[in-house]
């Protein structure tokens, strides 16, 4: 988190706040994805292995967890919303929003 703080700092504009953002959340998005795979998750990709229901399910989910939690918790799961959010929008783009 320390580096959201340094990033933030230094900001002054909407678009250098977008710009941060994109940039420290990309990072720990992928950051979170790397830890899922080492953990033998993955597949998301995979028409025939998931389902944008299953991942929608998983959204709701941690949307609901969301109001619960506080500090780092919270935070982690936000990144996890937004990794679930990509997965959904990239597969409604490849395979239409009923894969």
């Amino acid at each position: 988190m320390n580096s959201y703080i340094a990033k933030f700092n230094l900001v002054k504009t909407d678009i250098e706040a977008d710009t941060a953002m994109v940039q420290l959340v990309a990072q720990d998005m992928e950051t979170k994805l790397e830890y899922k795979r080492d953990e033998l998750r993955g597949g998301w990709w995979d028409r025939d292995g998931c389902s944008n229901q299953e991942l929608s399910m998983l959204l709701e989910d941690h949307v609901a967890k969301g109001h619960e939690l506080s500090g780092q918790s919270a935070a982690a799961n936000y990144i996890d919303i937004c990794n679930l959010s990509a997965m959904l929008a990239t597969r409604s783009v490849l395979y239409g929003d009923d894969a």
